[in-house]
């Protein structure tokens, strides 16, 4: 369990400096969309993963692995959205509500991690 939380923690630099070079090599949408897709699969996989009820351990075993893959990947796509897109309504938003939107982007963003 704990190491779920740690893998997650771990990726999420490496994400934001892996997703923003993506959007600055190839675009902002470029890069949130990756980052959207990521956390998808990774949500999604999450939810299909055997558990230990499923009565074969080396089945229960890979689905602890895949786990972890899949937080990794939710880590790195975490980071990276926050970062991309904060870059994007930066660099977008008008100069009366660049500062507001800015900071919305990191509220949501902490209200969404604490619940």
């Amino acid at each position: 369990v704990w190491l779920g939380f740690a893998c997650t923690f771990v990726a999420r630099p490496l994400g934001a400096f892996v997703l923003g070079w993506i959007g600055d090599r190839w675009g902002r949408s470029v890069s949130v969309n990756i980052s959207i897709i990521g956390m998808l699969l990774g949500t999604v996989g999450q939810g299909c993963l055997p558990t230990q009820n499923c009565g074969m351990t080396w089945l229960a075993n890979l689905g602890l692995i895949i786990l972890v893959i899949l937080r990794f990947i939710q880590g790195l796509c975490a980071a990276g959205e926050i970062a991309t897109i904060s870059t994007y309504l930066t660099e977008v938003s008008s100069k009366s509500i660049i500062s507001r939107g800015t900071a919305l982007v990191y509220i949501t963003a902490a209200v969404g991690f604490l619940c």
